[in-house]
């Protein structure tokens, strides 16, 4: 199986899974903080994406924004095909 980093399209669906999975509350993410994750190459690959979506809960309103993101997503740069720009919300 590829790495997350070519997987980008799985990553929505893969963060609604690890929230709906782990949230103890409902959650929204914000748009920008979704293009931050898709952004993001995840050296640790998908652990990496459950990691941080499990920090969601603790760290995040009732939105999860940007700010609520580790310091090393909110500055990835853009890669070359940014998809799947759908926001997902529980």
């Amino acid at each position: 199986m590829p790495p997350l980093r070519r997987r980008r399209e799985d990553i929505p669906a893969l963060i609604a899974h690890f929230i709906a999975r782990d949230a103890r509350r409902p959650l929204q993410l914000a748009p920008d903080a979704l293009d931050a994750l898709i952004r993001y190459d995840y050296p640790g690959n998908v652990r990496e994406l459950e990691h941080h979506s499990a920090q969601f809960d603790a760290h995040a309103g009732q939105s999860v924004q940007p700010s609520d993101l580790p310091a090393e997503v909110r500055r990835s740069p853009a890669p070359s095909k940014v998809c799947c720009k759908s926001v997902w919300t529980r």
